[in-house]
């Protein structure tokens, strides 16, 4: 198996996303490529809130510098190859190639402890503070074009102009599937992944599916 030419990996700040933000989030079955995100929810958002076992957690500027180098020492002793990193207030990301000695999770785990670790040392956060949201998002590069967007995504889309419009973007994205969706439910149809057959009841489509994908409804 080859190795992938870097992983992509993301996390955020403990309690800046939690599932149901309506910026967009991710859970187990919306965390692989080709998934949508979760939908807003603040009914869940507000339920996961009242879980939380501490404060919401933000890195102030003074933190940033020791993020920031706390990443690049951790790649210098393990002999990774550091592509792009964006160490933000609310999260970080960071684009690297472990040259097949570790998995994502793994260097993603190492890299919260790591900054973790030099932000205590620092005296910039208490012992018993929470600081990142478990697990984050992990993504594999397997080519070019692929490790080239997360390059610029992490290095130029981050703040200023170039956020505004990633977020203008998403937001329209976010608008135009939940009118998709909001058509499919008045046609009848499934929002996600089962096959329909405009005009099919639900004894045709049970036909169907146990009969086999090529039989055509019934004619009415």
């Amino acid at each position: 198996m080859a190795l992938p030419l870097a992983y992509f990996l993301t996390w955020t700040c403990y309690g800046q996303r939690l599932h149901g933000d309506p910026r967009g989030s991710v859970d187990r079955a919306h965390n692989t490529s080709g998934t949508s995100c979760l939908n807003a929810d603040p009914v869940r958002q507000r339920y996961e809130g009242n879980l939380m076992k501490g404060p919401v957690f933000a890195l102030v500027p003074a933190m940033l510098p020791i993020a920031d180098a706390a990443i690049e020492r951790l790649c210098g002793e393990r002999n990774w190859l550091l592509i792009a990193k964006n160490v933000r207030s609310t999260h970080v990301h960071v684009v690297v190639n472990c040259r097949g000695c570790s998995s994502p999770e793994r260097a993603m785990a190492q890299f919260k402890a790591r900054i973790t670790r030099d932000l205590r040392i620092a005296g910039l956060v208490l012992p018993e503070a929470r600081i990142w949201t478990h697990h984050g998002s992990t993504r594999w590069i397997n080519h070019e074009a692929g490790l080239s967007g997360a390059i610029t995504h992490v290095s130029e889309w981050q703040a200023g102009p170039n956020r505004e419009i990633l977020e203008r973007h998403r937001a329209e994205l976010r608008e135009r599937l939940d009118a998709m969706k909001a058509w499919l439910r008045s046609q009848g149809l499934p929002e996600h992944g089962r096959t329909a057959v405009i005009g099919e009841d639900e004894e045709d489509r049970r036909r169907r599916l146990f009969t086999g994908m090529h039989d055509e409804p019934r004619t009415k």
